[in-house]
């Protein structure tokens, strides 16, 4: 459900995103958390690790294939896209 959530599948807002799962509020804030650790990097990769394999092409092309191959969150992209940016 939290890839769900990062892949823009249940819409924007937290009482939207509860209702189109069709999960209860203590639940959703599970999967809230979940998407929270993800977004913070919680692949376990550094954000350096993954601006060299998007440099390497590993990630596929466009903005939104190489965020959700990486599975983080819009924000934690931007921060990626800031790294490889600095590097050329």
């Amino acid at each position: 459900m939290a890839k769900e959530i990062l892949n823009g599948d249940h819409g924007n807002g937290h009482s939207n995103r509860c209702r189109s799962l069709g999960i209860s509020q203590s639940e959703y804030e599970k999967v809230r958390a979940e998407v929270n650790r993800i977004g913070q990097g919680g692949s376990g990769k550094s954000l350096s690790d993954m601006a060299a394999e998007v440099i390497a092409g590993k990630h596929g092309q466009g903005h939104d294939t190489r965020r959700k191959s990486l599975g983080i969150s819009h924000s934690k992209y931007e921060e990626v896209r800031k790294e490889v940016n600095s590097r050329f």
